[in-house]
């Protein structure tokens, strides 16, 4: 065997595994200078992405702070709400109630005007008889004052003669001698005395009588408020 020939193969092949081994080294360093970078990069990635996280929570926790203060707020206005739709509803019941009370009055009120209604109707039918008997009546009135006063004038005419006779009376009785006895010529006197106080009586119980027609023919006349 050819030591010197195995030698320098054994040579050439360390030289090759040595410059292998350089080799490798030289990429062991390139690839562990690019995994230094990239560790780098991840530190600094996974520095940011735990600042995004923390950034991230604590705008998570002022976001969960904000949604639990508007729930708050919504659960007030909701209970807020729930308290004006009990009052509204209480209200709409009232104004219901209010309604019926209302609708009942309306039936009372039109079963009043439908009864003034047939109330006025009869008091017109009775009022136009009172007209009718009011026009009789003034008929009749008229008849008895022309009947009246064609009483009084009797009446005064009667007066008057009583009166006269009974001023004759006096003057005779002036002039009748002592022979006459008193009690005879008393009761003439006396008479006429008395026909004259009656007549002065019916005179004035028929011109009151007169007079109060008058004052109702008046009464009635009168328009109505």
């Amino acid at each position: 065997m050819d030591f010197k020939q195995l030698y320098e193969e054994m040579c050439q092949k360390y030289q090759q595994m040595e410059e292998e081994y350089n080799q490798f080294i030289e990429e062991s360093q390139i690839l562990e200078d690019q995994q230094q970078k990239n560790i780098e990069i991840l530190n600094k990635q996974l520095a940011q992405a735990q600042n995004q996280l923390l950034q991230q929570k604590e705008e998570t926790l002022k976001a969960r702070n904000e949604l639990q203060l508007t729930q708050n707020q919504l659960e007030k206005q909701l209970t807020k709400k729930e308290t004006q739709i009990a009052e509204f509803q209480k209200t709409v019941q009232t104004l219901k109630l209010q309604i019926i009370d209302l609708e009942v009055d309306q039936d009372q009120n039109k079963n009043k005007i439908r009864q003034l209604e047939e109330t006025t109707k009869d008091l017109e039918i009775k009022l136009d008889k009172v007209f009718e008997q009011l026009a009789i009546a003034q008929t009749d009135l008229e008849a008895n004052k022309t009947q009246s006063q064609e009483e009084i004038e009797r009446l005064k005419q009667s007066l008057k003669e009583n009166q006269d006779e009974l001023f004759a009376a006096k003057n005779q009785r002036i002039s009748l001698t002592t022979s006459i006895p008193e009690v005879v010529k008393m009761p003439k006197i006396d008479s006429l005395r008395a026909n004259a106080a009656g007549f002065n009586k019916s005179l004035t119980l028929i011109q009151a009588l007169i007079k109060d027609l008058d004052d109702k023919m008046t009464l009635i006349k009168q328009p109505k408020a």
